[in-house]
């Protein structure tokens, strides 16, 4: 009996594509890694296109298409947009054009400046025949979910039996930006709905822009910067901007948060006379704007907190607390939610932002699937791994190399593989690692990774130097063997997905010099040898050379999505000055670079 097949779709956003069969997810990719642009948030063809291969299906034989939003719920932004028009004639054109955009052919796949932004609503009505027409017959059932509840799913795969709370927020959803529930077995419970724009996503993005980093993309550089600084900001931003309110609730003063028109690059006189004028891309960072970013970090946990020890007063037997949504890639909060022992075990899916939602989507299709006698339905839809993206075998390797003119590179034995790229990283080389199936997801999880010695200091300049060529104040992360985790970092949970940030143990900082950032803390990627094995014998070997049992991990991209396929790794690697490339069970190292002429870049 065929198992019961289930396509989950996310657009409007970081688009991705994922697929189930019987329950399991067998695929999971986001677009930007197909399409070659970052944060691309156009309707999936890429991405779908790539998950039918890897699932090894067709079109035709899906039987349902889960989409993460429900397009016909737009109506508080609708009113939003409305009510802007009335009082502030300039933020409102921003707002409008926007809206057309969305709606129009206009915005379709063309937005350079802000690539999520590519996505239309109007083709989420068309969804059977945008499919029929790139991908053949599509006859599935198509559903579409609501957006919060689908990162909630995204999580709840992680946890599929306990009790759990959970927290999804974001920029916002079809009506809401933050949502506080309680998984109990199958069921959701949501018992606070926060209505957008009352969104922790805008405060966060809106301050990015006044810091002078790009909205949706550089808040990760505020929560780096904000370790530099100290939040003498906090009060002046919590009495007018971001206000705490009863029950645990929040209020945002969108008088002074405009995050439409911060994303146009302008900022109200009512921030800039608070706070200064806004930093521009340009300008040096100061002193002030470390301490406005350690300030906005700060009143973002105190709110955090207060939703959640408001939650855990609603549920107070309830120990494990699922988080989603976009601000859940806040890892410094997620640690300190960790660290406060308020719950036993803190779960953040690898794709807490909006790329999750098409496994959110396919989990909420699975526990709905209608016809049971001719497709039994699991239990409880699953997640084994986030290694859900393209793979390829030896022979795609070899092919690469053929199509782009180059020599063969050796290849190697397992065991010779791991012990020439231990030697390498002991020897104080940077190495380009690509393995096993893409992760899903916006960390190298040490599948598509450069890797380098974390013991020493330089290495952040050397790794910088030779392919990141990014902020100095931008810390690099620790991938750990997950039984020694608790020896180097104080932690009290694994960390597989790379979104907790951990104190380093003051004793153990001298010897991870390389990801120990300014504050004494590391975003910990704990790696279990069941879910990645070749990686963790490769971290094995170089704990038995240098006794750490640690490697400094970024991702294997420089300026572009992280790298997919084995030509993108050839390209890059080629394209930066790391000393090696391992490429499955192959090796280029400066042997073989020197007698590649770098006529055969594309």
């Amino acid at each position: 009996m065929r198992e019961h097949t289930i396509l989950g779709l996310a657009t409007m956003g970081d688009s991705a594509a994922a697929i189930a069969v019987g329950g399991r997810l067998v695929a999971a990719v986001e677009e930007e890694r197909i399409s070659r642009r970052k944060y691309d948030g156009a309707f999936p063809y890429g991405a779908i296109g790539e998950c039918l291969r890897i699932a090894g299906i067709s079109m035709e034989e899906v039987d349902h298409v889960c989409v993460y939003w429900q397009p016909w719920r737009v109506m508080t932004r609708a009113a939003f947009v409305a009510s802007r028009a009335l009082t502030r004639a300039r933020d409102a054109r921003a707002m409008f054009a926007r809206v057309c955009a969305v709606f129009s052919s206009a915005g379709h796949n063309d937005d350079n400046e802000y690539p999520q932004m590519a996505g239309r609503w109007d083709e989420l009505f068309r969804v059977r025949r945008l499919l029929s027409r790139a991908f053949g017959r599509c006859t599935a059932r198509i559903s579409f979910f609501d957006h919060h509840a689908c990162h909630a799913a995204s999580g709840r795969v992680l946890l599929p039996e306990e009790d759990a709370l959970c927290l999804t927020f974001d920029g916002g959803g079809e009506e809401h930006s933050t949502v506080v529930g309680c998984f109990t077995g199958r069921r959701f419970e949501a018992f606070k709905r926060m209505r957008w724009p009352n969104s922790l996503g805008h405060y966060y993005s809106t301050f990015t822009g006044y810091l002078g980093f790009r909205i949706r993309e550089g808040e990760y550089k505020v929560m780096g910067l904000a370790s530099y600084g100290c939040p003498k900001y906090s009060s002046l931003i919590r009495e007018h901007i971001l206000s705490p309110r009863d029950h645990g609730e929040y209020f945002l003063n969108n008088r002074l948060i405009d995050y439409h028109a911060a994303v146009q690059g302008r900022f109200t006189k009512g921030l800039i006379d608070l706070l200064g004028p806004p930093r521009k891309l340009e300008d040096p960072v100061e002193e002030r704007h470390q301490d406005i970013a350690a300030s906005v970090q700060a009143v973002f946990e105190a709110t955090l907190f207060d939703l959640l020890h408001w939650a855990k007063m609603q549920r107070p037997h309830v120990r494990h607390l699922i988080l989603a949504g976009g601000c859940a890639l806040n890892a410094t909060a997620n640690g300190k939610v960790v660290d406060s022992g308020l719950f036993d075990r803190v779960v953040v899916p690898p794709a807490p932002h909006d790329a999750g939602g098409a496994i959110g989507s396919v989990a909420i299709g699975v526990t709905l699937a209608g016809d049971r006698k001719t497709h039994p339905a699991p239990p409880r839809p699953t997640m084994p791994s986030p290694y859900l993206g393209s793979v390829f075998g030896n022979a795609a390797v070899e092919a690469a190399f053929a199509g782009r003119g180059l020599p063969p590179p050796q290849r190697l034995p397992e065991d010779a593989l791991i012990a020439a790229a231990a030697d390498a990283l002991a020897a104080g080389e940077v190495i380009a690692w690509f393995q096993g199936a893409a992760e899903f997801g916006p960390r190298a999880l040490g599948n598509r990774s450069f890797l380098a010695d974390p013991r020493f200091a330089f290495m952040r300049d050397r790794i910088n130097e030779k392919v990141k060529h990014r902020e100095p104040f931008r810390p690099f992360a620790p991938s750990v063997k997950e039984e020694l985790a608790a020896v180097y970092f104080a932690m009290s949970q694994p960390s597989p997905y790379m979104n907790i940030v951990s104190r380093v143990r003051a004793e153990k900082r001298a010897v991870l010099q390389a990801v120990t950032h300014v504050d004494g803390t590391a975003r910990v990627h704990t790696v279990r040898r069941e879910a990645n094995e070749r990686f963790w014998l490769l971290i094995d070997a170089f704990e038995k050379r240098t006794g750490i049992p640690v490697l400094l991990n970024t991702s294997f991209n420089m300026r572009e999505p992280i790298v997919n396929a084995p030509s993108q790794a050839i390209a890059t690697f080629l394209s930066s000055n790391a000393d090696r490339l391992f490429i499955h069970d192959f090796m280029c190292d400066r042997g073989w670079r020197g007698r590649v002429s770098l006529r055969v870049l594309p």
